[in-house]
């Protein structure tokens, strides 16, 4: 597998990516080697860029999904002519538009609206992508549905409406925002659970490794006044 996933923050590029890694890591075989990477948005704009993929692609033996935050579009001319120039070994997925017509090997682009009013939805477009039977597929949508959960309401990038409820703000405002994740609803150390317990592999990621991950962020968020990112809460927002 050669894939290439690209979108803006907060596009759902990170369910996205979770996707595409978690089929491309159960699929793969055991004894081949799978790197699930974000690219910084520096290394895009870096002329090397390029030929670091390109020997990566001559390692018959390994398969990569590479994420990246989209730069600038004029800024953008090392990975577009380098997608443009392997488009018969990269695939391509975006979570945004921001590779237009001249890209030909995007296979899907997927838009947030979709995603925030069905996720299960989302994840069944990828069955003929990758040849899943059904019974694969049931098994991928609990896990991303688990995934999506411990998205939204844990860790230091939890949805703004679950940062704004654990400060105290008055929550009431947004429930009828189609984004309102509803956490509130959740066991939490129980979906973290089912989560871990779940034979599809998935991305270790920095705030939800491991059960009980998700309430020593959620203190430590408390304890230290944090908001987005681990950056000083700045109060309530719309």
């Amino acid at each position: 597998y050669r894939i290439y996933q690209i979108g803006k923050s907060r596009s759902g590029s990170s369910f996205q990516f979770e996707l595409l890694c978690s089929i491309v890591l159960w699929k793969s075989p055991s004894n081949m080697t799978v790197h699930c990477e974000s690219i910084a948005k520096s290394a895009q704009l870096n002329p090397g860029f390029g030929q670091t993929i390109k020997n990566k692609m001559m390692n018959n033996s390994e398969s990569f999904v590479w994420k990246s935050h989209p730069v600038r579009l004029h800024d953008a001319i090392y990975l577009r002519s380098l997608l443009m120039e392997m488009r018969d070994d990269i695939t391509v997925f975006q979570s945004s538009g921001e590779l237009n017509e001249s890209v030909n090997n995007i296979i899907y682009t997927q838009t947030r609206k979709d995603l925030e009013t069905c996720p299960s939805c989302e994840v069944q477009k990828y069955q003929d992508f990758f040849h899943l039977t059904q019974e694969e597929m049931n098994m991928l949508q609990t896990h991303m549905k688990m995934y999506g959960i411990l998205r939204k309401c844990c860790g230091l990038q939890m949805s703004k409406h679950e940062m704004n409820r654990l400060h105290g703000c008055n929550s009431t405002v947004s429930l009828n925002d189609s984004a309102y994740p509803h956490c509130e609803r959740h066991n939490l150390s129980n979906i973290e659970l089912i989560f871990h317990l779940s034979p599809i592999p998935s991305i270790p990621e920095y705030s939800r490794e491991k059960p009980g991950d998700c309430k020593r962020f959620r203190d430590k968020i408390l304890s230290e006044n944090l908001g987005f990112n681990g950056k000083i809460f700045k109060g309530c927002t719309s």
